[in-house]
């Protein structure tokens, strides 16, 4: 029925209709059905009517194999064992060992067990592993309290690490790179009509009508003036019929002209033609909005080290193509479902080790979860959400580019903190061994370098 989501995949056997399939493939502009057509169980049906016979159980539904796909993607992901948890585990039972050989064995030599149980006192204590296993987590804090700070949330350290060693950046099109929303981009006349008489009739025709073309052309004319139009008629398959004073105006694509009989021969292809009388008057092209930032954002993650960046979605590869190049994407995929995607995905993650992926529909919730750090874009679905790694609120893609510097100064920060404090206690342990440190250096060796090390790690809740 209208406005009904599609329970079970199938194919329609009576009807027509415009579906929004955005949850499956996140492409914005409706999908139009007719008998023979294949639906999707998560479509969602416009304003007419139509039977389906179903191909497929609830099991190996469109809808269902996504949420095994997301479940399945985020097992193979796995949790990394951080680097100092496993460095603490050996480290500290050598470091005891050691303290115990230093206080016995020269003591068993020289019979000075005073002295020697001394400076093994002074071994312990200076080797004491506080600012190595307690720096690591405090610079990751502090990394993530400074992308709170700017919008960036964030699931976990070990997401912090990867998306700052990344070597490949993914991005879904519709509502990551694009607005969703088509904009008029130019209009043809044909047959002697003048461009403001087709801008004319085209929003005389559109104005009644809630499809994105015909909301796009409305907002690009919003200037021309129209007089009463009278009887209006929304076509199943797209397109609307209207009478406008003496004459008939029809607005919709290539079938709807087809089927009215109306020559579009010598016309460029074009995603709406408008008709007068039975008359081709002119044609309007139009193409996704990219979103301001995007270009930008994809130039500064390649020199912030990203190696490749790629795009994969739904769209036709026409758009695609379009929006690729105006982002300056290295790599496009067009006409995927979430299986596609994902495989993909995977397919990059092989080559290119550590991958970003970025979106914001339910579509995208597989290749989230699989993705090494998958970003979701704050006004996605709630979907997406789940099963991202981190969030970037509101709708500014350029916070991925602020994630990366900010990671990446996380990183050299917890690596400083380690090298530090390990040079420091080195230094100590030494002199410490050979009766030249005494309790306080050694104190100072722990306590000491773990107050330089949550200085240090501060700075990042200061990055600006």
């Amino acid at each position: 029925m209208p406005h009904e989501r599609v329970p079970l995949d199938g194919v329609v056997i009576e009807g027509c209709s415009l579906l929004d399939t955005s949850a499956l493939t996140g492409e914005s502009l409706p999908y139009e059905i007719k008998d023979g057509s294949a639906v999707l169980s998560g479509m969602v049906n416009g304003s007419s009517g139509f039977s389906v016979r179903t191909t497929a159980g609830f099991s190996e539904s469109a809808a269902s194999k996504i949420i095994e796909m997301v479940e399945t993607a985020a097992e193979r992901k796995g949790s990394s064992q951080k680097l100092i948890t496993r460095l603490a585990k050996v480290y500290t039972p050598i470091v005891v060992i050691i303290g115990l050989l230093i206080a016995v064995i020269p003591s068993l030599i020289t019979g000075e067990w005073r002295t020697w149980t001394y400076r093994g006192l002074v071994f312990l204590v200076a080797s004491c592993p506080c600012a190595l296993v307690l720096s690591v987590p405090l610079g990751f804090f502090a990394g993530m309290g400074a992308a709170a700070k700017k919008g960036i949330l964030v699931k976990g350290g070990k997401y912090v690490e990867a998306l700052a060693q990344a070597k490949a950046a993914v991005f879904d099109k519709t509502g990551t790179l694009t607005t969703g929303r088509p904009q008029v981009k130019s209009m043809t006349v044909y047959n002697g009509f003048s461009e403001s008489e087709v801008k004319e009739y085209a929003v005389a025709a559109e104005r009644y009508s809630e499809h994105p073309f015909a909301l796009a052309i409305v907002c690009a004319y919003n200037d021309t003036v129209i007089s009463d139009v009278g009887s209006v008629e929304e076509m199943a398959g797209g397109g609307t019929k209207v009478k406008y004073g003496e004459r008939k105006i029809i607005c919709g694509g290539k079938n709807l002209m087809e089927e009215n009989g109306i020559d579009i021969s010598s016309a460029t292809p074009s995603p709406v033609y408008i008709a007068v009388d039975g008359v081709l008057a002119g044609s309007i092209e139009a193409e996704s909005e990219i979103i301001s930032d995007a270009a930008i954002t994809v130039e500064k993650l390649k020199k912030l080290g990203i190696k490749k960046t790629f795009m994969l979605t739904g769209d036709s590869r026409g758009q695609a193509q379009a929006v690729s190049v105006a982002c300056g994407i290295d790599e496009y995929y067009a006409e995927l479902l979430p299986e596609e995607k994902l495989n993909i995905l995977l397919r990059i993650k092989e080559e290119y080790g550590s991958v970003i992926y970025v979106g914001d529909g339910i579509n995208d919730a597989p290749v989230l979860a699989a993705a090494n750090v998958g970003v979701a874009m704050g006004l996605g679905t709630q979907a997406a959400m789940q099963a991202a790694d981190m969030v970037l609120t509101g709708d500014g893609l350029y916070r991925l580019t602020q994630a990366r510097r900010l990671f990446q100064k996380t990183i050299s920060v917890v690596r400083f903190n380690i090298a530090f404090s390990l040079a420091a206690k080195a230094v100590v342990l030494i002199l410490g061994v050979l009766g030249l440190a005494p309790m306080w250096a050694a104190v100072l060796a722990d306590v000491g370098m773990l107050i330089i090390t949550v200085a240090n790690s501060s700075r990042l809740l200061r990055n600006k």
